[in-house]
């Protein structure tokens, strides 16, 4: 599998977020904080709790996007999470 992407190299991804929720991570409802392993050059797909209103974190910043449904390109470790408003 690691042909397939750039450089073969592997980070860590975790997504938090508060109890209750169900939140989409790459297509599939999550009810616990997640944690996965990427490749390089491949991406996370997140998708915010049904209604809610809130605002994605990723390594202790406010993403640049703040819309229910992001993508983003995994090239390092991440943390994320999601924070309702």
């Amino acid at each position: 599998m690691a042909k397939q992407f750039s450089d073969g190299k592997v980070f860590k991804v975790s997504v938090d977020f508060p109890a209750g929720s169900v939140i989409g991570i790459d297509g599939h409802p999550w009810r616990s904080a997640y944690q996965g392993t990427y490749f390089s050059g491949m991406s996370i797909a997140l998708r915010a709790p049904e209604g809610s209103r809130g605002m994605w974190i990723v390594n202790g910043a406010e993403y640049a996007r703040q819309d229910a449904e992001i993508s983003i390109a995994v090239d390092k470790d991440l943390t994320i999470s999601y924070s309702p408003r």
